[in-house]
Parts: structure tokens; C-alpha cells; sequence
């Protein structure tokens, strides 16, 4: 989510392009987003400060007319697919992240009855091990079974903030896995130069500009 500020500003570039003082100049701006997921990116700045760059805190914000999505697709797929367990599992699932976005959970307290914000997990999402194996080994269970098919890694996943924990985690499934793997690098550009030599000019010129010409 960007800032509020600069939300703002595309505002009035709006208003002073179309001469128009009401928000946006009077066009029809969506926005989208959950407030829930994703906070605005402000480099060096404090709780505070993040928070009061959201959007729901700009001036034009009590003019917007606001929409909420009410189904949720994920436990409507269940049901099509005569899956009532797995629908009620997702809906429980998505009470209780609603709850913690709204705040409603009690926290626990630090050893010395230290106050917190800290929340209790329940038991039944809990993965206690401290062994990064065992945790692919539980999400991924039949990995090494070479007839798996591409739904099978749509419906699991492993989530980290830290990008150098995904390369840690990606090639640990990926040693996890029977079949041969080949990895396929893409560039902006064409850099061979022997490769270069051997194209017509106007295929690399439209090879570079991402598109090939029409024939």
C-alpha cells in the first residue's frame, strides 16, 4: 500500500490539470486494498509514522464510497469440490485473522507480568520444531512421490519475510525432489555477442523492446 501523501498528490495534479477543485478533479478513482495486510512502505519511520500515512487518514477519505468483499472464494472452491471439511477449516481460518485485524484477541504478558502485544496462537496451527526439514517435510509430505501434479504445490506453501530464507527454503525443496531440475534464467537484453551477429538487425532491436515484429 502506498502513502496517503502520495495518493494526495495525484489528487490535486488532477484538479490543477482539469481545472476542477472537487477531489480528483471529478473522475472516478478506485482504490483497492485491506487495510489488514498491507501497511504503506515509509523508509526509517516509526509506528506512528507508518500509521498515519494510511489512506482511511487523507482528507478526501470521508468522500469515498466504501465496498467490501463478503464472499470468501477459497471456502466457496471447498464446497464446489465436495470438501466441507476443508470449508470449514478456511472459514474458522479466516474468523480468526479478522479477529487479530480487529484487534479483539487478548494478549499475553512477558515472564514478570510485563504487558504485551503479543497474541496466543492456537494449539491446532501449531508447528513445534525448531528443524527446518521437518517443517518441509509436514507441508510438503509426498514431495519425493514423482506423479505429483502442479495443484499439488498451488495448495501448500511455506511464508517468510526475509528474502534469503525463500533461497534457503526453494533449494531444500528442491533437493527434496526426484526429477531432474533445470533452471531457466531470463535477461533484459541480449548479451552473446555471437548470438548477436547471427540475428538480423531488426529481430534483436524488437527482441529488446520485448516484442517481435508482425509478419
Amino acid at each position: 500500500m502506498i502513502s496517503k501523501d502520495q495518493i494526495e498528490t495525484v489528487d490535486r495534479t488532477f484538479q490543477e490539470i482539469l481545472k476542477n477543485s472537487v477531489p480528483f478533479g471529478g473522475c472516478l478513482v478506485v482504490f483497492a486494498g485491506d487495510f489488514r495486510q498491507v501497511l504503506p512502505v515509509i523508509s526509517g519511520a516509526s509506528r506512528s509514522g507508518i500509521v498515519s500515512q494510511f489512506i482511511n487518514t487523507s482528507y478526501f477519505c470521508p468522500r469515498v464510497a466504501k465496498l467490501k468483499l463478503q464472499t470468501n472464494m477459497r471456502v466457496q472452491q471447498a464446497l464446489q469440490g465436495n470438501n466441507p471439511i476443508l470449508a470449514d477449516e478456511l472459514e474458522r481460518f479466516a474468523r480468526y485473522l479478522l479477529h487479530i485485524g480487529d484487534g479483539t484477541p487478548s494478549t499475553v504478558s512477558l515472564p514478570g507480568d510485563i504487558p504485551s502485544d503479543f497474541i496466543s496462537i492456537p494449539t491446532e496451527i501449531h508447528f513445534k520444531s525448531s528443524n527446518l526439514l521437518e517443517l518441509i517435510r509436514a507441508v510438503y509430505a509426498d514431495i519425493n512421490n514423482s506423479s505429483v501434479d502442479d495443484q499439488y504445490f498451488a495448495g501448500r506453501v511455506i511464508l517468510t519475510p526475509k528474502h534469503k530464507d525463500v533461497a534457503v527454503i526453494n533449494k531444500l525443496i528442491l533437493d527434496f525432489m526426484p526429477n531432474r531440475k533445470i533452471t531457466y534464467y531470463s535477461r533484459d537484453q541480449i548479451c552473446d555477442l555471437q548470438f548477436r551477429l547471427q540475428v538480423p538487425i531488426e529481430l534483436l532491436n524488437s527482441i529488446e523492446l520485448g516484442s517481435l515484429p508482425r509478419t
